[in-house]
């Protein structure tokens, strides 16, 4: 049996955390698919028009009403599991780490001509310009600049880490299949955040707390391959909770942690439906 490189307490902290937002916000689905009956579906399968567009005729022929309820679960259950990665990793740094802090905003006067310069290299990112510099270099760019004309700008991170290593952390912990405005957006707002960070020992990513597609080598969602700087800004999956986080092992045992919180919810499910 492998030793789980969390220590029991955190873990304890970890899993009382998910435990309590199931309650609150999963279980809740759950109860209102549950007061949907047969008789719904079949009245809204009669509806000649779905502003929801959820209308699946073929599907709802062969599958059992219970069936397609749960399946609807699908996507509001994911919206919602993806606003505990932001505490989870909160929690699990604040072990590891002097300082973290969630919804961190930061603010501070800088280089007015360093704000136009982001945007004109951003610009070639939305082309996807061959002419585009890498994240690294627009990093050492605009902090390089030096400007008499200042602007007062203020940013909020998804989570701030003050590292055991000294170094200072921000990341945009967001969707693994982003679309071309949260790319663009995420590295502005990092952009924005070195300026006001300048002269500290700082680095930014975006954060898939999770990786849809297994492996980085395999991952091919076009949009943030395309409209991110998917080698040096991107972390995946145990990139972000066993590198920076926590230490090796983090991610699976998080993943355990959700398991042993979701049993609740899975209970519910099968009481209800099955």
């Amino acid at each position: 049996m492998s030793i789980s490189p969390l220590p029991s307490e955190l873990k304890h902290e970890i899993k009382n955390y998910l435990v309590s937002y199931f309650q609150r916000r999963l279980i809740p689905l759950v109860d209102r698919a549950a007061n949907l009956s047969k008789g719904f579906l079949d009245e809204e399968a009669g509806h000649e028009e779905d502003f929801e567009g959820k209308k699946q005729p073929f599907l709802e022929a062969v599958f059992p009403p219970k069936a397609i309820l749960i399946k609807r679960l699908e996507r509001p259950f994911s919206t919602k599991l993806g606003k505990t990665f932001e505490e989870v990793a909160k929690i699990a740094a604040a072990h590891f780490h002097p300082e973290a802090r969630t919804n961190y905003r930061i603010q501070g006067m800088v280089d007015a001509f360093a704000i136009a310069r982001i945007d004109q290299m951003l610009n070639l990112w939305r082309e996807n310009s061959e002419n585009k510099l890498s994240y690294p270099e627009m990093v050492n760019q605009i902090t390089g600049i030096v400007d008499e004309s200042k602007r007062d700008i203020r940013v909020t991170a998804d989570l701030y880490i003050k590292h055991s290593s000294g170094i200072n952390y921000f990341f945009e912990i967001k969707s693994p299949k982003p679309n071309k405005d949260q790319c663009l957006a995420s590295m502005e707002k990092m952009l924005r955040l070195h300026l006001i960070n300048k002269g500290k020992t700082t680095q930014t990513f975006y954060v898939m707390p999770f990786n849809p597609y297994g492996t980085r080598n395999a991952y091919r969602y076009t949009f943030a391959i395309t409209y991110l700087d998917f080698q040096n800004f991107v972390l995946l999956q145990e990139e972000f909770w066993d590198n920076i986080v926590g230490p090796p092992g983090t991610f699976r045992t998080l993943v355990r942690l959700y398991q042993q919180a979701g049993e609740i919810v899975r209970d519910r499910i099968e009481t209800l439906f099955f």
